[in-house]
Formats: structure tokens, C-alpha cells, sequence
């Protein structure tokens, strides 16, 4: 099938499934054409800390057998082409393991992520959960549109973790107010995975920190790119880290509500 047929074909799949998505891919490709971001560049990279020094500054946490079960998973193929492309998109395996950990640390009563594409940290934050015995994923993703047709989104994610998991198709803008809203009452972890542009980064960290309570974590993927995470977190007032990525070679923002947080709510 031709490139553009699948995009209509595509195009029809989510006009029948929910027409709010395709003016969310819409929206996303005008902010793209007008150059939104451009401009916004890191102006210095700031200092890190390796996964081992990370994990020692979360808590007392331990490998439960959900990840053990997820360690064996086989993960289904794709062919030549699209496998290469979902592998690109995956999350590095520093970030993952620091959500299974912070997760397993701090119990939270819900993890509100953007950003899923293949579901490699979906599948530990599910992990963690199972191995907690409590708690539920909550994933906003308006995935790729190749991703998407292709069938690859979230296909790391084993069937028997996916009860404590709720996923939301669409933009971060229209979901993710309403979910953050729906999940008050306990701690939680949100994690940034989406559009990584500037302006797409500072409103979800300012959306989730306004929603969070003190105590609770917030975790941005690839903060390297530009000064977002690290604006975000001078206003914030509360000290921020940075963890280096081991097979994406970026860096993992981590920032922890405190409450005398200049953004606090």
C-alpha cells in the first residue's frame, strides 16, 4: 500500500473512531509548518548523574516478579522496515527502569504519562504497579501516525500488565487537564513523552505541576534538547536533576514537588 493511501486510509480510521483526533493530528502538523519552536536551543547542557546515582536518591525499592515476567516478554515482529522505525522510537532503558523504581519507591495512586510509541516505560511504570499491588497508568499519546497504522504503538506492553491501564488517544492539550483532574487524591508520578518541542514541554509541565500536590514527581525524556525543563524548574524553585540516558543519549529531567514550591498550587 502506498504511502498516501495508508494516510487515507488512516485519515478514515480515525474519523470514524474519534474525529477529535484527526484535528488533533491536524493541529499538530499546522504548529509544525509554522515553526513554533524554533529558536528554543539548550544554551548549555547541564551537569548529570549516571541511572546507579539516580536510583539511590528515590528510595528503598526492590524487582518484584512483574518485571521479571517483563524481562522475558518476546516482543511481537514487525516487517524489516517498521520494526526499524518502532525501534527508534523506543524509550531508553535508563528512563524505564528509573520509572519502575521511582514507581516501586513511592507507590504513587496514579502515573499520568504523554507519550507511549512502543510502550517500553509504559510497560515498567505497568511493571511497578502489578509488583505494588495497587495504583493505574494513565497514557495520553497521539502516537506517530506511521506508529499508528503500523500497529506498533504500546506493542512492548505484555496483555497480562495492561489491567491497571488506561489509554487515551488524542493531544495532550484536549486529555490531559481532565485526567490530571480525575486522579487527585493520592500521590502521583507524571512523566513527560511526548512532543518534545518547547512550547509543548512547558505547558505540561506547568499543566501537571499545577495538578500535583507536594511530594509528587515529575519526569521529562530528552530535556537536553532545548531550555524548557530547565526554565520550568527555575520557576518552580524546587532543585531539579538530570539523568543520563544510556541508549538514547539524552537526558531525563527529574523534578519533586516541594511545598514551598514558588508554582505551588
Amino acid at each position: 500500500m502506498s504511502r498516501t493511501r495508508e494516510r487515507l486510509v488512516l485519515a478514515a480510521r480515525l474519523t470514524r473512531q474519534d474525529p477529535r483526533v484527526l484535528g488533533d493530528y491536524l493541529g499538530l502538523s499546522l504548529r509544525s509548518r509554522l515553526g513554533k519552536d524554533a529558536g528554543h536551543e539548550r544554551t548549555a547542557v547541564p551537569d548529570s548523574v549516571t541511572l546507579n546515582q539516580a536510583l539511590t536518591r528515590i528510595g528503598d525499592w526492590d524487582r518484584g516478579p512483574a518485571l521479571e515476567r517483563l524481562a522475558a516478554f518476546s516482543v511481537p515482529r514487525l516487517s524489516d522496515a517498521r520494526d526499524a522505525t518502532a525501534r527508534q522510537m523506543a524509550s531508553d532503558d535508563n528512563l524505564a527502569t528509573l520509572v519502575y523504581a521511582l514507581v516501586r519507591a513511592h507507590r504513587p495512586r496514579a502515573v499520568v504519562e504523554t507519550g507511549v510509541a512502543t510502550g517500553v516505560t509504559s510497560a515498567h511504570a505497568l511493571a511497578a504497579l502489578e509488583d505494588n499491588g495497587g495504583g493505574r497508568l494513565h497514557s495520553i499519546d497521539l502516537p506517530p501516525r506511521d506508529l499508528y497504522a503500523s500497529g506498533a504503538v504500546a506493542r512492548e506492553i505484555p496483555s497480562d500488565l495492561r489491567g491497571r491501564w488506561s489509554y487515551h488517544l488524542g493531544a495532550s492539550r484536549r486529555l490531559l487537564p481532565a485526567v490530571l483532574e480525575r486522579t487527585t487524591g493520592g500521590t502521583r508520578i507524571f512523566l513527560h513523552d511526548s512532543d518534545h518541542g518547547y512550547v509543548n514541554m512547558r505547558w505540561e509541565l506547568a499543566a501537571a505541576w499545577r495538578a500535583l500536590a507536594p511530594g509528587d514527581w515529575i519526569l521529562a525524556d530528552d530535556v537536553n534538547l532545548h531550555d524548557a525543563f530547565a526554565d520550568f524548574a527555575a520557576e518552580a524553585g524546587d532543585p531539579a536533576w538530570y539523568v543520563d540516558q544510556r541508549t538514547q543519549g539524552g537526558l531525563t529531567g527529574v523534578l519533586r514537588k516541594g511545598g514551598a514550591s514558588r508554582l505551588s498550587a
